[in-house]
């Protein structure tokens, strides 16, 4: 067994492996697009998205299966390779797959370019959201799922609640974890806040922080997710192409 013909068997193991990782990412993304769209209406609405929520979970589950279909088109082709169905199904793979690669490098400019119109946007949201927490029920259960959750208090601190009704009244879903006992026994307002009975963080910074955070990691991951897809490209190639001189110089 020659140089070429051991790396044809180690693309192809490759190729299959790698694949199979892909559709199981595929598979998550799929997945997060089913919560969106089942469970994820309080974040949509704290960003003033209201019923136009249902397009971004839509939009998650299409990726998901597309990439899922990706996976399957990567591994069918690899595990065929020594067919013609296998060469073409590479090619097929290769194409597709270049052609995601130019799209991800598009989108991540793009993404690089509008970030902070998209905190901006995010901070100018969350203040509609808050300022119609005060007369919408809904709005004031979103503000409230929220502040239990990530341990904050209003848009900017647990300030911004004198101005919302008038009364330095802090609604309880403020209350710092830790002073839960201390909580159920004073009134939570504004003036009696001693950095300890209330959440002194404003969501927006916590939030905006936390997503900076998934997004570098986030933009890491594409990075090197994007380095695998252009040495499927070139594997897909090689196993393809390959394949095909040996097939050629058998019948010679």
């Amino acid at each position: 067994m020659n140089f070429l013909e051991c790396m044809r068997r180690f693309s192809q193991a490759l190729l299959i492996i790698t694949n199979s990782i892909v559709g199981l990412l595929g598979l998550a993304v799929l997945i997060l697009g089913i919560w969106a769209q089942v469970s994820g209406r309080d974040y949509f609405d704290f960003l003033s998205l209201g019923a136009d929520y249902s397009p971004v979970g839509i939009l998650l589950i299409v990726v998901g299966v597309f990439i899922v279909v990706i996976g399957i088109i990567g591994i069918i082709g690899a595990i065929f390779a020594g067919t013609l169905f296998g060469r073409i199904t590479l090619g097929l793979y290769a194409v597709i797959l270049g052609l995601l690669i130019l799209c991800e490098i598009s989108i991540g400019i793009a993404a690089g370019v509008k970030r902070n119109d998209l905190n901006s946007y995010f901070r100018d949201s969350a203040q509609q959201t808050f300022n119609e927490s005060g007369s919408d029920p809904s709005k004031a259960d979103t503000w409230n799922t929220l502040q239990t959750l990530f341990d904050c208090c209003g848009v900017n601190s647990y300030k911004d609640y004198r101005y919302l009704n008038g009364n330095n009244s802090v609604p309880a879903s403020c209350c710092n974890p830790n002073a839960t006992d201390f909580c159920d026994s004073i009134r939570l307002d504004v003036t009696n806040n001693t950095g300890y009975y209330i959440s002194s963080a404003g969501c927006v910074d916590v939030l905006v922080s936390g997503v900076d955070t998934y997004l570098g990691a986030i933009a890491g991951g594409g990075i090197v997710f994007g380095l695998f897809q252009i040495i499927g490209v070139v594997m897909a190639c090689f196993v393809a192409i390959y394949k095909d001189r040996e097939n050629k110089y058998e019948v010679v």
